[in-house]
């Protein structure tokens, strides 16, 4: 089950007659609205590149960034010179390049 799916079925659920109380309905409308702030959190999160660390036990260890190395396309640039700029005591690197005269 999708986690949006969970919430149709949290409002569901509250608005028909299989909760047999007051008190249930409360409660799956109250999941539902959990379970909405989980997809927010989770759109902001993503959409800021980091993800939430979990530590062995399952609770939140912190958020870091994620990062990818994966490129889905190249470009070859002929007769230029590359040229890399290291800062040796910090290890940043710069990197430039410019195409070589014909």
């Amino acid at each position: 089950m999708k986690i949006e799916e969970a919430v149709e079925h949290c409002y569901h659920t509250a608005v028909s007659d299989s909760c047999g109380s007051e008190e249930c309905k409360r409660d799956h409308l109250q999941l539902a609205e959990w379970l909405k702030e989980l997809i927010a959190i989770r759109e902001f999160f993503k959409s800021n590149n980091m993800e939430i660390v979990f530590d062995s036990e399952g609770a939140v260890k912190g958020v870091s960034p994620v990062e990818t190395n994966i490129f889905d396309e190249e470009e070859t640039i002929p007769n230029c010179t590359v040229q890399v700029l290291r800062n040796t005591q910090t290890g940043e690197e710069s990197v430039g390049w410019w195409r070589n005269d014909d």
